[in-house]
């Protein structure tokens, strides 16, 4: 792990901001309900966020995203790309 100096405790924060931004657009104008590769994209984007970073869950407040992904990711391509444990 990288030392956590004031740059880049800065650095993270600005990140987590553009991704706390982003998840709240998407949950304004949701992605297509269709594979296509803007859904596609989103939705390996939110997996990724629940398998690298469970601890930062991104579902509170974001009811119609969440819901999004939960149909979207029963495609047989998306849950084929689950990792496993």
């Amino acid at each position: 792990q990288k030392p956590q100096d004031e740059g880049r405790v800065a650095w993270i924060a600005r990140q987590k901001a553009a991704v706390e931004r982003t998840l709240d657009a998407l949950e304004r104008d949701l992605p297509q309900d269709y594979p296509e590769i803007g859904s596609i994209t989103v939705a390996c984007a939110l997996g990724y966020l629940d398998f690298r970073y469970a601890a930062e869950p991104w579902r509170p407040n974001r009811p119609r995203l969440t819901a999004w992904y939960e149909t979207f990711a029963k495609n047989p391509g998306i849950a084929r790309t689950v990792p496993k444990e």
